[in-house]
């Protein structure tokens, strides 16, 4: 057999069986290459989710809620609106009677006022009309005696009307002083109506506003726990892949070093030798 053919087959078998002995009679292991779990479609599909949560709404009493575009709404439906308004309509109603009715009770212009006054003149006119008639029966109708007693009859229906008067006066007053607080209950109250739904929807929304701000801030904070921790993780695994693979490139060329500074020797022995033996035999 040649000598370079020789020498090939030693190097051949010496460097599988040495590089085995060097590395711990372990084969070299493939580079380790960490993947990054944020390119994994169910952690996307997570992260996506705790992005956008999901707020649950409501419906019922006539009333809807939901929560989207980070604006929460609240509606009423036509049954509830309807009754609402009919509510409201009522109010309205009793405010226009009372209205029509505050023409009949004004202070100096009541009905009450005519009816009253007018009974005292109808009453003076009869007692004058049979004063008179009993004067000129006693034939002394044209005397001074009958002209004073005219005089003071109608002075006597003159003070009762004047007292009628201001007694109708104060009881005007305080009729529509009370009128007036009734209109202005009936004319708040129409409004209240509307205004009563329309708070009870925004505390409603307020209400779906807040949960949907929770949520949404618990959403936030379990995305960022996860991001973090699926961070660290790939970090850590990316470290520990490249300080393995470092390790693994170390220990290979150490080995190759070692083995063919261990091989140079038998190989250079065995070729002097084979070269001696070659002279020798010559």
């Amino acid at each position: 057999m040649a000598l370079g053919t020789i020498a090939g087959a030693i190097a051949s078998a010496g460097v599988s069986a040495a590089a085995q002995k060097l590395l711990g009679g372990k084969k070299a292991e493939p580079n380790v290459v960490a993947t990054n779990p944020f390119a994994l479609p169910e952690v996307q599909s997570t992260l996506n989710r705790l992005s956008n949560p999901t707020v649950a709404g409501f419906s019922g009493g006539g009333l809807t809620g939901s929560f989207a575009n980070g604006q929460a709404s609240v509606t009423a439906d036509p049954t509830r609106s309807g009754i609402v308004n009919n509510i409201a309509g009522q109010f309205g109603l009793q405010l226009e009677r009372l209205n029509a009715l505050a023409t009949q009770i004004a202070p100096g212009y009541s009905n009450m006022r005519t009816q009253v006054l007018g009974d005292l003149e109808n009453q003076q006119k009869s007692a004058i009309g049979d004063l008179r008639q009993n004067l000129a029966n006693r034939r002394v109708l044209g005397s001074s005696f009958a002209q004073d007693a005219l005089t003071r009859a109608n002075a006597t229906f003159a003070n009762q009307r004047s007292q009628a008067s201001a007694d109708l006066f104060m009881k005007e007053l305080e009729t529509t002083h009370a009128l007036i607080t009734e209109q202005t209950q009936a004319g708040v109250n129409q409004f209240q109506t509307h205004l009563t739904e329309a708070n009870l929807e925004a505390g409603i929304a307020g209400q779906l506003a807040t949960e949907a701000s929770n949520v949404m801030n618990q959403a936030a904070q379990i995305q960022a726990q996860l991001v973090a921790s699926l961070a660290g993780q790939y970090t850590t695994a990316s470290t520990t892949a490249s300080v393995k693979n470092a390790d693994l490139a170390a220990q290979s060329a150490t080995g190759t070093g070692t083995f063919w500074s261990t091989l140079a020797q038998p190989v250079a022995g065995a070729v002097g030798g084979e070269i001696t033996n070659l002279f020798d035999r010559k």
